[in-house]
């Protein structure tokens, strides 16, 4: 993806405070957005036409998720998404219908703030404002784990790619690496100085990535566990951290400076864009860091972490970001009541 020439498409959702998207691109790419209003829609990408409202929710919808095998079939018996809501409810859907498919109970009164599927499609994780998170056996529809470790409520987490470990960030400013075979904490990661409201796995499952309400972004290594790089990253909290699904050589953050940024690794020690890389060093190192308090997004640098790309975007609190699998957009959605899709020029 050229990162050059990025365009965006801007949807206006008016009726709504603001959104949470997650974007699938298999056969055919759909976006899927969840409101404040309790609803949840899917659009079509890259025209951005709506295919479908879920309505099953009755307050806030506090994520949206796709199956790991979405849409590989549409039979009104397979789970598609999954989303969560400020009264503990979680809910499972089809591609077939507006009406949810079933229900994961077990959570109210505590609100569940975020919801993850594991890389076989079978389970699927959530985590709960009463401290803990939980794994369910959506097949047999009983709940396999439920952990307790963070003296706060835990606000998200991510599966390792190979499904055997998940990690978990808390209201609590720490982060944790659980084993689920066993189910037993096995890295604490200490080093924010405020809440973790965004985590996420390398695709070769040696790093992971945090977002935090201290503005900056740590990557975490696995193997050394501990604390590898800060990324100064935000002027304001960093709501979302994503890794590039396909070779992991960018991570994008969302944060309400009302901006989402690029990070770009080209090896373990180093970030850079592709299509920026020159053989004139001085050519990226001459690139200067542009304010970000008006709603942009921006290209970071590796050598001083200074951004090498600002993309005019939001006018408000960006809520978060995604990726799309192939890398052909990025999806930001913000409290300015849109969502906006970048793709290649």
């Amino acid at each position: 993806m050229s990162i050059k020439h990025l365009q965006y498409a801007r949807l206006s959702i008016k009726h709504l405070q603001y959104a949470r998207l997650s974007i699938k691109h298999l056969q055919y790419a759909r976006l899927s957005i969840k409101h404040l209003s309790g609803l949840c829609k899917l659009w079509n990408i890259p025209n951005c036409d709506l295919v479908r409202t879920l309505q099953g929710h009755n307050c806030n919808v506090g994520a949206i998720v796709w199956h790991p095998h979405a849409m590989e079939s549409e039979s009104a018996r397979v789970c598609a998404l999954a989303s969560c809501a400020v009264d503990g409810s979680v809910k499972l859907w089809n591609m077939e219908s507006s009406d949810p498919l079933a229900d994961v109970e077990g959570h109210a009164p505590h609100r569940v703030s975020r919801i993850a599927f594991h890389p076989s499609g079978r389970f699927l994780g959530t985590c709960c404002f009463d401290s803990s998170w939980r794994l369910w056996d959506l097949e047999q529809g009983e709940e396999v784990l439920h952990q307790e470790g963070h003296a706060k409520p835990v606000y998200c987490m991510a599966f390792q790619t190979d499904g055997s470990v998940c990690a978990t960030g808390g209201l609590d400013a720490f982060g944790r690496v659980w084993d689920l075979r066993t189910g037993r904490c096995i890295m604490f990661m200490e080093g924010h100085l405020k809440s973790i409201y965004g985590i996420d796995f390398s695709p070769d499952g040696y790093h992971i990535a945090t977002g935090s309400e201290d503005n900056t972004c740590k990557i975490w290594d696995l193997r050394r566990r501990t604390c590898v790089y800060t990324i100064p990253a935000h002027m304001n909290l960093v709501s979302e951290v994503k890794y590039q699904r396909a070779g992991g050589q960018f991570i994008v953050t969302s944060s309400y400076d009302n901006s989402a940024k690029e990070n770009f690794r080209e090896s373990a020690n180093t970030y850079i864009t592709p299509d920026l890389q020159s053989t004139n060093e001085d050519t990226t190192d001459a690139l200067v860091h542009v304010p970000t308090d008006a709603g942009v997004d921006t290209v970071w640098s590796n050598k001083t972490w200074q951004p090498l790309r600002t993309l005019s975007g939001h006018d408000g609190k960006v809520m978060c970001v995604d990726i799309a699998p192939d890398s052909q957009f990025i999806a930001t959605a913000s409290y300015d009541r849109t969502f906006k899709l970048w793709a290649p020029e």
